[in-house]
């Protein structure tokens, strides 16, 4: 998250303090706290972002706004995000922090949801990932590869103002960028066509080794069906 310095400074200025090692669990859970609430103002059109910067705009030009004022005084708004805060903090303290959020476009990221890409940690991250769960496949190490049944809700903080479900979750939607090499894709449809296992896969991982893992101690034990 940009800003992470200046954000646990604000908290401490309004009195949110702590010694180690708890620290660190403050500001980070504001920090997590703040993400999913950024993505709810942004559903209820009260979080906006510039839709273009060129490559030599200062980020301080560049970055996501709201007003606390409008926030505040849209009592859908306030009721639905903000009722604990205010039974935590109180209505002046509850308001600082909307302004706090509001003035520092901060740019966040979670690796728990379709914020991902935000945190640039993801990039370096998802590629292990994937040829990882390339292996289970390969392997069959999973007991089950069902999806989660249509309607269920994804996330309980997943604040929507029109819907308690996430569209484009669920096993068969259609995938929200359009076709891929010719085909309308749904989830569970796309999931199966890059299956390491099937040779139309436009491409597959070298080798499915961690050396470096196994130095430290943590070998990747194998099947002697995975040769590479």
């Amino acid at each position: 998250m940009s800003g992470t310095l200046e954000f646990s400074s604000r908290l401490q200025e309004l009195g949110f303090t702590a010694t180690a090692p708890y620290y660190e669990q403050l500001w980070s859970g504001f920090i997590l706290v703040n993400f999913g609430i950024i993505k709810a103002l942004y559903r209820y059109d009260q979080w906006t972002c510039p839709e273009s910067c060129s490559m030599d705009t200062p980020m301080s030009e560049c970055s996501c706004s709201c007003n606390a004022s409008a926030i505040w005084n849209n009592d859908t708004v306030r009721t639905a995000l903000f009722s604990d805060w205010t039974s935590a903090w109180g209505n002046e303290t509850t308001m600082d922090l909307i302004e706090m959020m509001c003035e520092m476009g901060t740019v966040m990221g979670d690796h728990a949801t379709s914020g991902s890409s935000s945190d640039p940690s993801f990039w370096v991250i998802h590629g292990t990932v994937e040829r990882w769960l390339d292996l289970l496949i390969i392997e069959d190490r999973f007991e089950s590869q069902s999806w989660t049944a249509d309607g269920d809700v994804l996330f309980s903080t997943n604040i929507h103002p029109y819907t308690s479900v996430c569209k484009g979750h669920n096993e068969d939607d259609n995938l929200l960028f359009g076709p891929v090499d010719g085909f309308n894709f749904t989830n569970v449809e796309y999931y199966s066509y890059l299956s390491p296992k099937y040779p139309h896969t436009p491409y597959v991982y070298d080798n499915f080794r961690w050396e470096h893992c196994a130095k430290a101690g943590y070998p990747i034990r194998r099947s002697n069906n995975t040769h590479s």
